[in-house]
């Protein structure tokens, strides 16, 4: 995945006529449970997969949101309510 992210990036640098320099980042990182979600691209119908993980903070963010209403750890942030105290089992 990460050899395709590359090429994808260096494809996209050379189409702006920008020299290749990918960042090299060996920072460890440790994920909690998510959830993955099957997801098609509007545009083109191509099919992918969107990870969803849930982190607690102390202070609300201005919702920023991509298309699909996802943030992502990078460009897009925002909070939502937990709602989960709401849910009864049935």
């Amino acid at each position: 995945m990460i050899k395709r992210r590359l090429k994808r990036h260096q494809k996209r640098a050379i189409a702006r006529g920008e020299e290749f320099k990918p960042k090299v980042n060996l920072e460890v990182k440790e994920f909690e449970q998510f959830h993955c979600i099957l997801m098609s691209s509007n545009s083109n119908q191509q099919e992918f997969i969107i990870h969803i993980q849930r982190e607690n903070v102390e202070i609300q963010n201005k919702p920023y949101f991509s298309l699909y209403g996802f943030a992502t750890n990078e460009k897009f942030s925002g909070t939502v309510p937990d709602l989960s105290s709401l849910i009864t089992d049935i």
